[in-house]
């Protein structure tokens, strides 16, 4: 495999692992939302659902990091550098590694 095609690859994790990221972050946004409006019901139904995905977002907290670290291992620059991780992110990232951004 070639460096660019390594780096290439590297690169759609990176994106994927970034769509995950900020779906996780709109689910967080839901549940705000419906505490705002007093949709009780709806608010207590969507913070279930994200307490079953607490193991996925730290696997996917761990693996955006690992990405990025990989991606400057290969000598490359990140893609879209002005890219804002969700809230939720930056907490898994502190408890990872005790800091707030890769």
């Amino acid at each position: 495999m070639s460096d660019d095609t390594y780096i290439g690859a590297l690169r759609g994790d990176l994106r994927t692992f970034r769509t995950a990221a900020t779906m996780f972050g709109r689910l967080d946004r839901e549940i705000k939302a419906a505490w705002d409006a007093y949709d009780v019901e709806r608010a207590v139904y969507l913070e279930e659902v994200s307490a079953d995905y607490a193991k996925e977002r730290r696997r996917l907290a761990h693996s955006l990091l690992l990405a990025t670290a990989r991606l400057e291992d290969a000598g490359a620059t990140v893609p879209n550098p002005r890219w804002v991780p969700p809230p939720w992110l930056r907490r898994e990232w502190e408890a990872i590694c005790g800091r707030e951004e890769p």
